[in-house]
């Protein structure tokens, strides 16, 4: 008798010790929530259009047991975003990107985004498309709106420096014909030099004078061009006036057989497009798409 109970305390206590038939395993790690989701870079972000930016996510705590979020834009005719949180900007103006987070905790962040304009792609103003930037050689852009480009002759095809030595040696007869040609315009493929009534649309939305910068800005904000005052060359012997004070830009339009309407901005006054200059004199050349 007492092996035998002596048998089922040694069988008791061994079920008891193992476990066996009650364990469950370890408990289960706790869901850890976001507390807060942070959005970086955290400066002001911008991108031009067509391009692209990547924005990435700094979740709190580090210990989070789901990290992922959700990417979307508030404008996608603006900005679009992916999953990976790269931004493609779309067309001038601002949205708001947003992370949210994938678990229960609703936790979300936001980043403005400013889309810029396609510089090649020019902007809008007014019913027109500007190029953002003068001609420099014929047939190409100067590289940044600040550049001054080259000036040329009413008429002609011939770019001259915009600073001194003058180069090429100076041609101080007017050209003839009452319009410019097309095969004379120095504008670059699918752009053309403007007409008086299409600077007289620009001047509607005069912004005023930039005096960081040396010249006019036009438009509404993103949408706006820059004209620089690269003053100009004069008619008889080509020499460098009004640099940095005086902007002059040819439009394609005869005010009479030796002179045409141009745009001109000035420091202190408003930009006027009803005045002319002699056709022999060296302006600034700025395009609208054809």
């Amino acid at each position: 008798m007492k092996k035998i109970l002596y048998s089922l305390l040694t069988l008791t206590l061994g079920l008891v010790l193992s476990g066996s038939g009650c364990d469950t395993g370890p408990d289960p790690l706790p869901d850890v929530k976001v507390s807060s989701i942070a959005i970086t870079p955290t400066a002001a972000q911008s991108v031009q259009a067509g391009k692209t930016i990547t924005l990435s996510v700094s979740i709190t705590p580090s210990n989070a047991t789901n990290k992922a979020v959700t990417w979307t834009s508030d404008t996608p005719a603006l900005a679009t975003v992916n999953a990976s949180g790269v931004v493609t900007g779309v067309s001038a103006g601002t949205a708001t990107i947003r992370a949210t987070a994938k678990d229960e905790s609703g936790k979300t962040a936001t980043k403005t985004v400013t889309v810029t304009p396609d510089p090649d792609a020019g902007v809008l103003i007014n019913g027109l498309t500007w190029a953002t930037r003068n001609v420099a050689a014929p047939g190409v852009f100067a590289t940044t709106p600040e550049s001054v480009g080259m000036f040329y002759q009413w008429n002609r095809r011939v770019g001259y420096s915009a600073t001194n030595p003058l180069t090429p040696a100076w041609n101080a007869l007017s050209a003839e014909g009452a319009s410019w040609a097309t095969a004379n315009d120095p504008c670059p493929a699918g752009w053309r030099v403007p007409t008086k009534a299409d600077f007289d649309k620009l001047v509607t939305y005069d912004q005023g004078w930039n005096a960081a910068k040396q010249g006019n800005t036009f438009g509404t904000a993103p949408n706006t061009i820059f004209l620089p005052a690269a003053g100009w060359r004069e008619a008889s012997v080509g020499g460098l006036n009004g640099v940095g004070i005086v902007g002059n830009y040819w439009a394609n339009t005869e005010w009479s057989s030796s002179e045409a309407y141009r745009l001109n901005i000035e420091s202190g006054f408003s930009a006027r497009s009803n005045i002319s200059f002699g056709k022999a004199s060296g302006l600034s050349i700025r395009c609208v798409k054809n």
